[in-house]
């Protein structure tokens, strides 16, 4: 039996940076949770698994954070783009009947972990996709992990096993984590030791074989006198980031691996997510354009109203209809009755002092007095209420595009400001590199203070190449809004 569980926030990253921008008519970000969709897809056909499941991490600090401050601290925040389809991306999963793993306090990785030790230790095979290179430390004989790289337009995969791991880094996958405590991570903000970058920490495990060996022979002549010192100098960051870097598959969770078995979707609520998605493609995929029709339909408890030979005099307000051939229906609030074309010539219907209501109640006015029926006065009139309904509806859609129109033109202007604003810090950002190189080469700064500037100028470089994306995506719904045709001026062209 094998069970496929995906690292849901480094799966939905890569598909939000993998695939282009995509929003629903109501500017609602799609891409990640289409990108997302497309990998689970791809991922059981390769695989075939018995079972399926997602971790995802929740917001909050974890023990690592609580051990060290500075733990994934240079991470940028989840894009706002992001943030609103991650909820929309479970709901999705659990129309799926898909199951969703989480633990306050512990990171997805330790959830992962967890789950592949419960696999391996009821002989289930645990295929993990993930594209974070941390899961490889749990590949063992059950636990392999497929590494997914997204790039756009393009998703490859790679599969470890013990074999695969071992070719690529020379060891096993265990020593990952003394690998990482050497050379540390920068992704996580983990220190490792300073000065020990990956070609000296291979080098190290593959002649001590693991952290503790390396630090138990400083002495050994092969270790370089300046390394020796960084070795010293560094240890206890080195057994700080052993700690940081270790995944510990003990996250109290409720799991076992037939609980994940592919259960059939929720048909229903899988159209309706994907229909305010605007997944055309994917409904039809899934199968699930006949799902609404297959829906239960609530029950109709219908109220049958006697029949009378004619309506009581008393009744004062009731509802007219005149049939082609002459015959006379009244409906009122206790009954109904009819009349014969003969019956309604002869006189034995008055209308006189009523209420009446009609559809098109000109026609039937006329017709009453063709027929020589006295009839009241008109009240309601179905016909003109179906023609003010319909002018109502349409006066409401001329509003409700004027909306859209002036919110998108709005939100162009706007993004078109923004764009500016991160063009010009972007600028000042480039002027400080420059700037900072001259004080440096000047004795005035040290050269971390050049490297920060030149971090500055690049996170202004992608500030700047968002800003321009939202600013398209703005230019693209405003598009939209008008209804496709619009041209931008030259004065706008131009900026």
């Amino acid at each position: 039996m094998k069970l496929l569980i995906l690292d849901g926030n480094s799966v939905i990253n890569r598909a939000y940076f993998g695939v282009k921008p995509l929003t629903t008519r109501d500017g609602l970000y799609t891409h990640a949770i289409y990108g997302f969709l497309n990998i689970l897809e791809r991922m059981e056909k390769e695989e075939q698994p018995e079972a399926v499941c997602v971790a995802f991490d929740l917001h909050g600090p974890t023990f690592r954070h609580l051990k060290y401050d500075g733990y994934k601290a240079t991470r940028h925040a989840m894009p706002e783009e992001l943030v609103q389809q991650m909820p929309i991306m479970k709901d999705v999963l659990r129309a799926m009947n898909i199951p969703i793993y989480e633990c306050q306090g512990w990171e997805a990785d330790d959830v992962i972990g967890t789950v592949g030790k419960i696999c391996s230790q009821q002989d289930w095979e645990c295929v993990i996709v993930t594209g974070d290179r941390d899961s490889l430390q749990l590949i063992d004989g059950n636990v392999h992990v497929k590494l997914v790289i997204s790039k756009p337009g393009q998703t490859t995969t790679t599969l470890f096993d013990e074999e695969k791991f071992r070719e690529e880094y020379g060891f096993e996958p265990k020593k990952l984590i003394d690998l990482k405590a050497l050379m540390g991570d920068s992704s996580d903000n983990i220190p490792g030791v300073a000065g020990v970058g990956p070609k000296t920490a291979k080098e190290l495990l593959a002649k001590f074989g693991s952290l503790d060996g390396v630090y138990a022979h400083l002495d050994d002549p092969s270790i370089r006198p300046k390394l020796r010192e960084k070795l010293e100098a560094g240890k206890e960051n080195a057994y700080l980031s052993f700690d940081l870097a270790t995944i510990r598959p003990e996250a109290p969770i409720d799991f076992a691996p037939k609980d994940a078995i592919v259960q059939p979707y929720n048909r229903l609520e899988l159209y309706q997510l994907f229909q305010k998605l605007e997944f055309v493609r994917l409904i039809d995929k899934y199968g699930l354009r006949g799902a609404a029709a297959d829906a239960p339909k609530p029950e109709q408890k219908v109220q049958s109203i006697p029949r009378r030979e004619e309506m009581p005099a008393d009744v004062d307000t009731c509802a007219v209809y005149l049939a082609e051939d002459g015959s006379v229906g009244i409906a009122w609030a206790e009954g109904v009755c009819a009349l014969t074309p003969m019956e309604a010539q002869m006189g034995q219907l008055s209308l006189a002092g009523k209420n009446l209501i009609f559809h098109d109640s000109k026609t039937a006015m006329h017709r009453l007095d063709e027929l020589g029926i006295q009839a009241g006065e008109c009240v309601f009139d179905t016909a003109l209420a179906a023609y003010d309904q319909a002018r109502l509806a349409y006066e409401q859609k001329v509003l409700e595009v004027f909306r859209e129109v002036n919110d998108a033109v709005t939100a162009y202007r706007n993004m078109r400001r923004t764009a500016e604003l991160k063009f010009n810090l972007k600028e000042a950002a480039r002027q400080y590199v420059v700037l900072a190189k001259l004080q440096y080469i000047n004795g005035v700064i040290r050269y971390i203070d050049v490297l920060d500037a030149q971090r500055k100028f690049f996170d202004a470089q992608v500030e700047e190449s968002k800003a321009v994306r939202n600013e398209h995506l703005a230019l693209v719904g405003l598009y939209k809004a008008l209804g496709g045709g619009w041209q931008p001026s030259d004065a706008e062209k131009k900026g």
